[in-house]
């Protein structure tokens, strides 16, 4: 009996030894698979460590490849302004002149146009200029066909390549120039990178500075008169008394400053008749010795707009207008020929055929019952010969 109980005890500790064994066996197997996992793991890392270094260093190569690449385009676009400086201060020829600026646009364009417009800023801060083309001529877009010199040709390739830097680099030429064509081009600029209710004021109050310029005033460069469309593009009305006042026929008013006047005063008229006929009849002292060229401005008025017919009787029956202007504003009424040109910020505001066709009937209509009124009797003769003209008019139309 011990010696069964012996052997028992003796099988029961060599299970547990073996088991023992057995488990040892597994935790070291265990233990060193989880070692092989953890540097499979950690080649992984660092072949992808190694993989994103190659990759980091492959975007760095490509990045400095491309700043080399901007780096060098500049500098080749630096020196190519430079040389073009030069060949342009020793041509005669101005279409030369010209060719050699188009190659240079052409070149401009070819360059990313916010880097082209950094290398043009630096050059403009440098103030060296060369004659160009000769004149300073629009495009319908507001752009420059021809530039009066180099400086001017590079302001408006600046505003066309990159309006922020425009829009900025204009207060520098409002500050520092004493260029009126680069006025006109710094102008355009700002109008351009800023909205309406942005820029309008600043906008009044440079232009006041222009105009005031006497010597700018004295011997006006195409550059300064185009700047009148300043006052279209902001509806300064409120300008149209000084405007007024260049139309004067006196010795010190510039015949072309004058014309200036003349037709920003009639744009502003037909953009907003009510506001700049009633500014005409509030100021009746302008225009006095420019009678017929103020009936043309009141020959604007719509009839179509009750308001504006109401100035238009006021206006006639002023006891001391003119019977010579009353006949040239009846000649004229209603006033629909329009000048078209070129502008620097502005379209020309002509109206429809059909609108012109509903102006003139509208207008018949009103003139049929001025005939019967009495306090109309003293231009009965003018009433009259509208009359027919308008019908002839109105036939031609059906």
């Amino acid at each position: 009996m011990r010696k069964s109980k012996s052997i028992l005890i003796f099988s029961i500790t060599l299970i547990i030894i073996i088991v023992w064994l057995t488990l040892n066996k597994i935790q070291d197997k265990d233990s060193e698979l989880a070692q092989k996992n953890d540097a499979t793991k950690n080649l992984d890392k660092k072949s992808s460590e190694l993989l994103a270094k190659k990759d980091s260093q492959k975007n760095i190569s490509s990045v400095d490849s491309n700043i080399y690449k901007k780096e060098s385009a500049n500098l080749k676009l630096q020196q190519r302004l430079s040389d073009v400086h030069s060949q342009l201060s020793g041509l005669k020829d101005p279409d030369q002149r010209r060719e050699l600026l188009k190659q240079l646009e052409k070149e401009l364009w070819h360059n990313q146009p916010s880097e082209s417009a950094k290398v043009v800023r630096q050059f403009l801060e440098t103030k060296k200029d060369a004659p160009a083309g000769g004149g300073f001529q629009l495009r319908e877009n507001g752009t420059l066909e021809d530039a009066t010199t180099l400086r001017v040709f590079l302001l408006d390739q600046l505003g066309r390549l990159n309006l922020e830097e425009a829009g900025k680099y204009a207060e520098t030429i409002f500050e520092n120039s004493n260029s009126s064509d680069e006025w006109a081009l710094a102008f355009r600029n700002y109008a351009w990178s800023h909205t309406p209710e942005e820029g309008s004021s600043y906008l009044r109050n440079q232009f006041n500075q222009l105009l005031n310029n006497r010597q700018w005033r004295a011997k006006p460069s195409a550059g300064f008169l185009e700047s009148f469309d300043v006052l279209v593009h902001t509806n300064s009305q409120d300008f149209i008394p000084q405007l007024g006042k260049l139309l004067e026929k006196k010795e010190e008013n510039n015949q072309a400053v004058a014309h200036a006047s003349f037709l920003t005063i009639d744009r502003l008229v037909i953009d907003n008749p009510e506001k700049g006929l009633s500014t005409l009849l509030n100021n009746w002292q302008l225009l006095q010795d420019r009678e017929k060229t103020r009936a043309g401005y009141f020959a604007r008025a719509d009839f179509r707009e009750p308001s504006q017919r109401e100035i238009i009787e006021k206006y006639i029956l002023r006891d001391d207008i003119s019977k010579e202007e009353l006949t040239h504003f009846f000649g004229l009424f209603p006033n629909q020929n329009y000048f078209t040109s070129n502008n620097l910020l502005t379209k020309d505001n002509m109206a429809t055929g059909e609108e012109i066709a509903q102006r003139d009937s509208v207008t018949y209509a009103v003139i049929q019952q001025w005939i019967m009124m009495p306090q109309f009797a003293d231009v009965q003769d003018d009433l009259f010969k509208l009359k027919e003209r308008l019908e002839y008019f109105l036939k031609l139309k059906k």
